[in-house]
């Protein structure tokens, strides 16, 4: 699988896109990663720039993955929203204490091969996904 796409903000905050792919002509999935300060909440949104936000229709975070510290938390993510039939989806945003950072799910080199970055992720999360 390619490279996951990170956006850092600072240290706290990373934001990883490994897959983004259609479900349908205007349902998408993304599956990633974010690392927060740990103990602070924190919030995905997609963005379709002057249309607003997608609806998000399924979000779940995974459990702690390698990466994560004293400090911070690193958690997977399977995310499924719908874009606006006038705008397709811009980005993902991660906001956790006061802080916001985007992804770009246009960026050149995202893999988009659901397929395969569902059969290299941790079959937890993909059964969750298939569960919900």
């Amino acid at each position: 699988m390619e490279a996951p796409r990170r956006v850092s903000g600072d240290e706290m905050l990373q934001l990883g896109l490994e897959c983004v792919a259609p479900l349908s002509p205007r349902r998408w999935i993304a599956y990633g990663f974010a690392r927060t300060p740990r103990g602070l909440g924190s919030r995905l949104a997609v963005t379709a720039g002057p249309a607003g936000d997608c609806a998000i229709e399924h979000v779940a975070f995974h459990p702690d993955l390698a990466g994560s510290t004293d400090a911070h938390v690193r958690h997977g993510f399977t995310l499924a929203f719908v874009a606006p039939e006038e705008r397709p989806a811009e980005a993902v945003t991660l906001t956790a204490g006061g802080a916001t950072i985007r992804a770009d799910l246009n960026a050149p080199g995202l893999g988009t091969d659901l397929t395969a970055a569902t059969a290299a992720r941790d079959w937890s999360a993909s059964f969750r996904l298939f569960e919900a």
